[in-house]
């Protein structure tokens, strides 16, 4: 099962699933992700949901693909095989510092 958005009800599930599959326990990845594990146990056990940056962090400590912001923002294909995520999971600033990171200086939302 792929790493679910904080917002799903199987998120959980799906971090300890994506932890198992790579070998990590809670204090690994916490310290690969730059958080506590009882963060991580938080995540776990549906206590607690990562913020937009944290659920970043966990999608790349894991080294899981990172969502797509919005199809119609980059070119059809420029992200292949990203997995795409809700964009209300995002704030504002997390999606300019995401195209920023990409090197997307400017774009139009029709």
């Amino acid at each position: 099962m792929p790493l679910q958005t904080p917002d799903s009800p199987d998120f959980g599930a799906s971090l300890a699933e994506a932890m198992s599959e790579r070998g990590l326990n809670k204090t690994a990845l916490a310290r690969l992700a730059d958080i506590t594990p009882a963060n991580i146990g938080r995540y776990i056990t549906g206590m607690s949901v990562p913020k937009p940056a944290t659920h970043r962090a966990l999608l790349q400590a894991l080294g899981a693909i990172e969502p797509t912001l919005v199809k119609t923002l980059l070119p059809q294909g420029a992200v292949a095989g990203a997995t795409e995520f809700p964009l209300s999971a995002y704030s504002l600033d997390d999606l300019f510092a995401e195209l920023q990171r990409r090197g997307i200086k400017s774009f139009a939302l029709y």
